[in-house]
């Protein structure tokens, strides 16, 4: 499944603050496109993932990018991310039972 979002950046890109196409697939090879700034923060990106994909719930899973974990409020830059790189989603697992004899 490929999405690519209908959004237009408005004005000039500056230096530093080129637009990068990220790629994000998870753990069933769906895979989303998304254009974005260096300067814009990940949750930009985050929300969109939420929003394109049928059956996840907002906040149910964690994005990666080469082992570490994304934060909304970091950027591409913050990763030294180059166009068409692509970011991992894993579904969140919590919990585990105590185990009775």
């Amino acid at each position: 499944m490929w999405i690519t979002p209908a959004r237009s950046v408005k004005g000039e890109a500056k230096d530093g603050d080129g637009l990068i196409t990220i790629k994000v697939q998870d753990l069933n090879r769906f895979r989303v496109h998304y254009t974005m700034r260096m300067t814009d923060q990940l949750q930009s990106l985050f929300d969109f993932y939420y929003r394109s994909m049928p059956g996840v719930d907002r906040n149910t899973g964690r994005f990666f990018v080469d082992g570490k974990r994304m934060k909304g409020w970091q950027t591409p830059a913050d990763f030294n991310m180059e166009d068409g790189d692509e970011v991992d989603f894993f579904v969140e697992l919590l919990g585990g039972a105590r185990r009775t004899a």
